[in-house]
């Protein structure tokens, strides 16, 4: 049953907004379209030791912005958390095409949190996917978090690769 997830999975992504799909790492659980927030058309969580799982999610949203506003608009939103620290960490090459890349910092229910944000404007849409982990559990799925990004594409149906 767990070598079907991805193959289901890619037939449930390619009939969202823009057909834009990241890969999430092997053994991870895809949550149901229906489970899934407003914005967000793909999630898959992993397997901690902690009550919070590291979890990937995928969501897309339009804008009027170009990446430098929605990259302030971004980091605005993100500081008007106290509790939270967020940083560039620079530009990234995924699939799709270069991408910013951010971490966020913050505190939950269940302790200290670290995410991976990144993001890409394209044709009046922003594509976004957020890494989540406990910050302890982080270092362990750093390599997983960042082959899921780098992964993040567009189907040959949607937006052309690496269009602005």
């Amino acid at each position: 049953m767990k070598k079907l997830v991805l193959p289901l999975l890619l037939i449930f992504i390619q009939g969202f907004a823009e057909d834009c799909f990241f890969i999430p790492p092997k053994n991870w659980q895809a949550i149901a379209e229906k489970k899934l927030p407003q914005n967000v058309t793909q999630m898959a969580k992993g397997y901690g030791k902690k009550e919070l799982p590291p979890s990937i999610n995928l969501s897309i949203e339009k804008t009027s912005l170009n990446i430098e506003q929605y990259t302030k608009a971004i980091k605005a939103v993100h500081l008007s958390n106290r509790l939270n620290s967020w940083v560039k960490l620079g530009n990234i090459d995924t699939a799709a095409g270069e991408a910013v890349l951010t971490q966020i910092r913050s505190k939950c229910e269940w302790g200290a949190i670290r995410m991976l944000q990144c993001f890409m404007v394209k044709n009046g849409h922003a594509y976004v996917i957020t890494t989540t982990a406990l910050e302890e559990e982080f270092p362990k799925f750093y390599r997983e978090f960042f082959s899921s990004i780098q992964s993040l594409q567009f189907t040959s149906s949607g937006i052309s690769q690496k269009d602005s």
